[in-house]
């Protein structure tokens, strides 16, 4: 048997490789400081890195097949993420039914997949690290409309209003992105959002 939150560490940390693997696609592997800008229908034109495509294909494909599998175990579960969905949204789907997974299903087989896939991208994107290495890396900064989605899929409902608000007001910190739009933390509004939760309900 699977333990559930072994599994939902290791999607965590699936979800945060396919992010940078999706950077990765848009940079040209000779010339990796220059990010081709002009993109068409969600795909990069040349130069791109064309390893990194054919890894995303293959492991969206994979992925997707164990979606629609695992679904059929899954009470009233929510639409898996359409086919020109990025990658890391499958993810994101997978990542609210860890507990079905390893109950309920071939909870085996998907962990041997997961771990795979995990290595894939590890190698791809250069964080193949062991365990004390990647405690030690820092936490990425999102925009707000990640961090909404992120925590909608943890049960939370909040908007990218609220999530600049906080910042404003010193509950979380903000640091301008390359896009020039802000870059929060997951962990911190997490944080926020808990000890507020504890406060309410004191």
């Amino acid at each position: 048997m699977i333990d559930e939150n072994t599994l939902r560490k290791d999607l965590t940390w699936l979800e945060q490789l396919l992010y940078e693997l999706e950077e990765a696609k848009h940079l040209s592997k000779a010339s990796p400081e220059i990010r081709n800008m002009h993109n068409t229908g969600g795909r990069p034109s040349t130069p791109g890195n064309i390893d990194a495509m054919d890894l995303n294909w293959l492991v969206e494909k994979e992925i997707r097949a164990w979606c629609f599998t695992i679904i059929d175990s899954v009470d009233d579960p929510k639409p898996i993420p359409v086919k020109d969905s990025p990658c890391v949204h499958l993810v994101e789907w997978l990542l609210m039914y860890p507990y079905y997974i390893a109950e309920y299903f071939d909870g085996e087989a998907f962990f041997g997949d997961l771990r795979h896939w995990i290595h894939q991208v590890e190698d791809l994107v250069g964080r193949g690290k062991d365990a004390a290495e990647l405690a030690k890396l820092p936490e990425k900064r999102q925009d707000a409309a990640h961090i909404v989605r992120r925590m909608s899929n943890r049960g939370w409902v909040i908007s990218e209003d609220q999530v600049r608000k906080w910042a404003e007001r010193g509950h979380i910190t903000r640091q301008e992105l390359p896009s020039k739009r802000g870059g929060y933390l997951l962990t911190e509004v997490m944080g926020y959002l808990y000890a507020r939760e504890v406060v309410e309900t004191s």
